[in-house]
């Protein structure tokens, strides 16, 4: 997904926005989230979720607050899942039990001989479950569950536990308070690992998921950002490491992510705040050959991530092929910025999405000037390449150049109306972000001769 965050609420309040905004869908987690209260008394179900309830209840007891994950794609206190891939969901259920709020359990439930029966429960690794998900880490036919916890004292780091379903043994109904012939289990333990986020993706295409995580090392209290691969060992049953590397050591923290769905090695984008308040793309790709991770570079040796930095809060985006795009920014031939003190000219910039190919980026041909004050963006088709621009910041007024003529007369010109504060209206009530502002157009006589219209100019405008 791609975030959208208003920078005139500060950089504190873009980091918490933007972690709330990304969720997972067995890919990358959000990053953080606000404090809310997710224990809620077990409701009264009804027809076949009341006989769920009446068996959890039967085995755990009424007196219990169900706990629902803060993010995700499954955010109900009760996660059906197909596990074992048997056609038939089996039940998660997430809760605590009322005397002790902050001890977590996962309790698995499946449905045997027209029964549902109780087959493991087990206490998680923090105070708060947030987010749940499904992934085969070994190849088997069944999915271990990834769970991401929070603890009390700490929004920013997660835990993330990694769970196997055993299905154990055959057992009686006076062991266990199930129905006869229920199969008793346990959820074993394979992994936890302290991250920011999470990633469950095929990496080395061997038909497993392995797992790269992001993280820091708390202890030390190192601002250091690794991203590392983990894989489940075929000799073992455990997760072993596969690669490591660092981020920038400028990356703050990581707001969103997007990865590749198809192509050759896998690769990963992290958009990231900087220490300095600058953004940039950390791009990783996991050399499948030889199962290493890498931040690409290109034939000159500099890592491609350093020529996405941008000043701007301008994030990548999946193309319709699956495949990521990032944002560049450059300086835009014989063009710049107007403003408000004493006429000084600065340079304008534009921002390009490229694609990443052959150790190199090629142009996916969007091309842009982000206009943040008017909340618009212009899209500079390659038709547009013979004129140079010049924005007018207190008037408002973007101009359109021949880049070859100095004679200085306006082609076309778009001029927007002066508009309240960004995400507030006059009457103080909020604003769609996407509104595009008033504006009035104007084309003069040689643009027209050379087929530019109004209509062509407002093709061109796109509410930010």
């Amino acid at each position: 997904m791609t975030l959208r965050i208003k920078r005139h609420f500060g950089k504190p309040f873009a980091l918490l926005l933007a972690a709330c905004l990304l969720l997972t869908s067995t890919g990358c987690n959000a990053l953080d989230v606000f404090s809310v209260d997710s224990l809620l008394r077990a409701p009264k179900l009804t027809g076949e979720n009341a006989r769920i309830q009446k068996s959890f209840e039967a085995a755990v007891g009424a007196d219990v607050q169900l706990v629902h994950p803060l993010i995700g794609s499954f955010r109900s206190a009760f996660v059906f899942v197909d596990y074992d891939a048997d056609g038939v969901d089996e039940t998660l259920v997430f809760y605590a039990k009322t005397e002790a709020p902050g001890e977590i359990h996962i309790h698995f439930m499946d449905y045997l001989e027209n029964e549902w029966c109780s087959v493991g429960d087990v206490t998680g690794n923090g105070s708060e479950v947030y987010s749940v998900d499904f992934a085969n880490v070994d190849g088997d036919d069944y999915r271990e569950i990834l769970v991401a916890w929070t603890v009390s004292d700490s929004k920013r780091n997660k835990t993330l536990s990694v769970y196997k379903y055993d299905p154990g043994k055959t057992v009686t109904a006076h062991e266990t308070g199930a129905p006869a012939n229920a199969v008793s289990g346990d959820l074993v333990l394979l992994s936890v690992v302290q991250i920011f986020d999470y990633l469950a993706l095929d990496f080395d295409f061997d038909g497993m998921q392995e797992i790269l995580y992001l993280s820091s090392d708390t202890a030390n209290q190192s601002q250091i950002i690794k991203a590392s691969v983990i894989k489940v060992s075929a000799e073992t049953g455990a997760f072993e490491p596969l690669s490591e590397v660092e981020l920038s050591r400028s990356v703050e923290y990581p707001l969103a992510c997007l990865y590749d769905l198809r192509g050759g090695n896998r690769r990963v984008y992290y958009d990231c705040i900087n220490f300095d308040d600058t953004y940039m793309t950390e791009i990783l790709e996991f050399d499948s050959a030889k199962n290493v991770l890498i931040r690409p570079q290109n034939e000159a040796g500099d890592v491609l991530a350093g020529l996405t930095l941008r000043s701007e809060e301008i994030y990548s985006v999946k193309d319709t092929d699956l495949l990521v795009s990032v944002p560049i920014r450059y300086v835009y031939e014989k063009s710049y910025v107007l403003s408000e003190l004493d006429d000084v000219k600065t340079d304008l910039f534009v921002t390009e999405f490229v694609r990443l190919n052959n150790g190199g980026f090629e142009s996916t041909g969007g091309k842009y000037f982000y206009d943040r004050a008017d909340r618009c963006r212009v899209r500079l088709d390659d038709v547009f390449d013979d004129f140079r621009m010049e924005y007018d910041v207190a008037a408002h007024e973007i101009r359109f150049f021949d880049k070859d003529d100095d004679s200085g007369e306006t082609l076309f010109s778009v001029r927007f109306a002066v508009t309240a504060e960004p995400g507030q209206q006059e009457d103080g009530t909020a604003e769609e972000e996407t509104k595009m502002p008033e504006y009035e157009i104007t084309v003069s006589n040689t643009a027209k001769e050379r087929h530019i219209t109004e209509e062509t100019v407002r093709d061109m405008l796109e509410a930010i």
